[in-house]
């Protein structure tokens, strides 16, 4: 028996360019979708990339014009010339399903891909070394890679402006902004941040006990009340502990009792019970294997992904996930690379990364106890990987308040007044914001609020 033929899906193509033809202001909402090399059949790629061609130069799309930019590309007769264009169009009852098309196209795009990486990875395993650990990683990272372009990721100028245009701030319809920013919830710090950016590395960093899971899980819960999916890496709490710590917050009832600590009144017992019913609607997905290193992160990542769209993942927390074995390595190597992979990760899945991590104690040495860059544990990476950097400072965790009130007795204690730094912002300002924390049931809450 000959070979299978790959993966495609013609009749998708065709009613694809021929949603192009019949109006080629669709073309904005399948950019972000599709890329040239996702068609199988070549002619329509050639008039998939005339369409580009004229979008870059804001011209209108249209028979006519298609068939004249592919006239001067000398292609208009490869493809089958006009004839070909005027019948994909006639055959297109409507446009409404061109989004739906490019999601086909891509998807057997996506399938062919696979095939090739398996064939990769087949050869990877007849070759590899004598450190399994390294070759696992590396089938991975292939695996990773069929969602970009067959596992790289390469684009000319125009295709990226394309994309801006497409997705950007001059994008007509807001609501197509697929590539936009993720709000955490917290009017002020997403005034200051603009949100959690696709592909980037956020690091929320404390010294133990202050509120950066709390933090985490908050944004958590805000994002995925979005309707966007969030994949959650619990390495230092159980499952349980998560669930238990978001039902506290949701229901304002005391994490001490919904722990199971006292029995419940009737109406905290309603609340929990609202509260667990709210979440249960939430797009959540929590992680918690024990011991859970990097390469087990990425499968993971990669098995929900292929389930459904993830919007934001959070890493709870940073010190926790271990890198591949490797003979004498320090702690700090392991941390660098832990921190460059997950980088990398965030690139290559276009997902925003929120990973914590510890701080040193040097705060505690400090008169005004306030964290620094300098500060973040056991590698000088996780600054220059991450494209954001958040600190949090709560001057209750250091001072009493019967020592406030003697040192500063004109001001009012700052009970759970707790500041958001933003130490470092790559592609913005940096500053603080202040947000409550509300200790007994673990919650953050804005204190500013938002502009009308």
């Amino acid at each position: 028996m000959s070979d299978p033929l790959p993966p495609s899906d013609i009749a998708a193509e065709e009613s694809l360019i021929g949603s192009l033809v019949i109006d080629g202001q669709v073309l904005p909402r399948i950019l972000p979708i599709l890329a040239p090399d996702d068609f199988f059949r070549e002619q329509n790629r050639w008039c998939y990339e005339a369409a580009l061609a004229l979008f870059r130069r804001s011209e209108a799309i249209d028979q006519v014009t298609l068939a004249r930019e592919l006239t001067a590309q000398g292609r208009l007769e490869q493809v089958g010339g006009h004839a070909y264009l005027g019948t994909l169009a006639a055959q297109v009852p409507t446009t409404l399903h061109a989004q739906d098309y490019a999601v086909t196209v891509r998807r057997m795009a996506v399938f062919r891909r696979m095939i090739s990486v398996a064939g990769r990875i087949a050869t990877l395993g007849y070759s590899a070394g004598p450190d399994s650990q390294v070759a696992l990683q590396e089938a991975i990272s292939l695996v990773l890679g069929i969602r970009g372009r067959s596992g790289t990721r390469s684009w000319t100028l125009a295709e990226l402006l394309d994309q801006f245009l497409a997705i950007g701030p001059l994008a007509a319809n807001e609501g197509q902004r697929t590539g936009a920013a993720l709000p955490t919830g917290y009017w002020d710090l997403d005034a200051l941040l603009g949100g959690l950016y696709p592909g980037n590395l956020v690091t929320l960093a404390a010294r133990p006990s202050i509120g950066k899971s709390a933090l985490a899980l908050a944004i958590t819960r805000n994002v995925a009340a979005q309707g966007r999916r969030v994949a959650f890496f619990s390495l230092e709490m159980s499952s349980e502990e998560v669930a238990q710590r978001l039902v506290s917050g949701e229901s304002n009832v005391s994490l001490h009792r919904v722990r199971g600590g006292k029995r419940l009144s009737d109406d905290e017992e309603s609340a929990v019970m609202n509260a667990v019913g709210a979440l249960s609607e939430l797009p959540v997905q929590v992680e918690d294997t024990p011991g859970m290193g990097l390469i087990q992160l990425q499968a993971r990542l990669q098995a929900l992904r292929a389930d459904s769209e993830i919007a934001l993942v959070v890493v709870d927390y940073l010190q926790l996930l271990r890198a591949p074995s490797r003979w004498n390595r320090n702690r700090s190597d392991e941390v660098t690379e832990v921190v460059q992979e997950l980088k990398n990760l965030a690139r290559e899945t276009n997902i925003p990364f929120l990973v914590l991590s510890q701080l040193n104690r040097k705060p505690e040495g400090r008169l005004d106890h306030h964290p620094e860059l300098s500060d973040l544990r056991e590698s000088g990476a996780i600054e220059q990987e991450s494209d954001v950097v958040m600190l949090i400072h709560r001057e209750d965790f250091y001072v009493s308040e019967e020592r406030w009130n003697r040192t500063h007795p004109l001001e009012p204690y700052p009970k759970g007044i707790t500041e958001i730094i933003v130490a470092k912002h790559r592609n913005g300002p940096t500053g603080a914001v202040k947000l409550y924390f509300r200790d007994y049931v673990a919650r953050f809450e804005s204190l500013a609020r938002p502009r009308q």
